[in-house]
């Protein structure tokens, strides 16, 4: 009986030791965490938007295209139109959410990008890609497309004011 007790002291005072000692890693929030899902997640919508976008016929010009205003994360010709792209990414069924402030980021880069590589004819809009992952590890993703999400990014109505 002695022998158990005298070893249970000695794990008790090891496992004390090695909790002092390592605290500060145990107390690391998620936020700290190198390994955060969030960005991995996010490129993933990204790259499943521009797969889908081009499988309905759109052609893909650039992925995370810096501008002075905001990176955008898609663009895209889609017919006769440029196309800025705004990709959302969420776990099961939601609303798509773009704040007012990020909005009108969004809109000034696409006004920036439409005066430096824009063509004569062509429109501009903005649409916004919804990628809602299901609740289910091995489930398919839902996509949801809000096309002039934004309102109409007209070159000629900014020329004409």
């Amino acid at each position: 009986m002695k022998c158990v007790r005298r070893s249970l002291r000695r794990i008790t005072r090891r496992l004390t030791r090695f909790l002092v000692e390592h605290s500060r890693w145990l107390r690391r929030s998620s936020v700290d965490c190198p390994t955060d899902p969030r960005p991995v997640q996010g490129r993933r919508a990204e790259w499943l938007a521009g797969w889908w976008l081009r499988a309905q016929g759109a052609h893909l010009l650039a992925r995370r295209f810096p501008t002075p205003f905001a990176e955008v994360d898609l663009v895209v010709v889609d017919g006769s139109d440029l196309v800025v792209v705004e990709v959302k990414s969420r776990h099961g069924p939601g609303e798509i959410n773009i704040h007012a402030d990020q909005r009108a980021r969004l809109v000034r880069a696409a006004q920036w990008i439409d005066a430096e590589y824009g063509r004569p004819t062509s429109g501009i809009r903005i649409d916004v890609i919804g990628v809602h992952w299901s609740e289910r590890r091995w489930g398919w993703p839902t996509i949801e497309r809000e096309v002039g999400a934004l309102g109409e990014c007209d070159r000629h109505a900014r020329r004409d004011s």
